[in-house]
């Protein structure tokens, strides 16, 4: 329920203003890894962990313009 409501208030201010806003998607990274953590295995666990890595390292990449994104397209 709280992705959904994520989704779409992430969808609308994208819509709206061209913005997706942070306090919307750390969260959401926060309420994932908890749930993760609580509900599965450990090796869940670290594929969660590098997917977060793996964003962040594209995040920064779109951030520092080596490719054709903003940081909302790398979110």
């Amino acid at each position: 329920m709280l992705l959904c409501i994520c989704l779409l208030i992430s969808c609308y201010t994208d819509w709206k203003y061209g913005k997706i806003y942070n306090w919307v998607t750390f969260p959401l990274v926060v309420a994932g890894l908890a749930f993760v953590t609580i509900n599965s295995e450990k090796i869940t666990l670290l594929l969660y962990m590098r997917s977060i890595g793996a964003g962040v390292i594209f995040s920064l990449l779109a951030v520092a313009g080596m490719c054709n994104f903003g940081a909302g397209d790398a979110k």
